[in-house]
């Protein structure tokens, strides 16, 4: 993190604070704020990334219905599920 940096107090449940003290010992992150630099750096992408979607959608098609919008939504939901369920197979943590 070579960059300006700012502190910022986050709460967890319990469990997954302690998931995340885990990875820090095994490892997997240099530190807690690492893991959660990241995660953050990942769901403002996320979050940018839809706002693109919908920005291109209503260019091609139009304003949605709200009808749509919970087809589109739902479907969205239930692939991340299914890659929820499958990495869970393979024994990888998807979250």
């Amino acid at each position: 993190m070579g960059e300006h940096v700012t502190r910022v107090t986050v709460t967890l449940p319990a469990k997954e604070a302690e998931e995340v003290k885990r990875l820090v010992a095994e490892g997997q992150y240099p530190s807690v704020s690492a893991f959660m630099a990241e995660l953050v750096a990942e769901r403002l992408a996320e979050t940018e990334a839809q706002k693109y979607f919908w920005s291109a959608l209503r260019e091609q098609v139009g304003e949605l219905t709200e009808e749509e919008r919970a087809w589109i939504e739902t479907a969205r939901a239930a692939s991340e599920q299914a890659q929820d369920y499958y990495a869970s197979l393979d024994g990888e943590d998807t979250a």
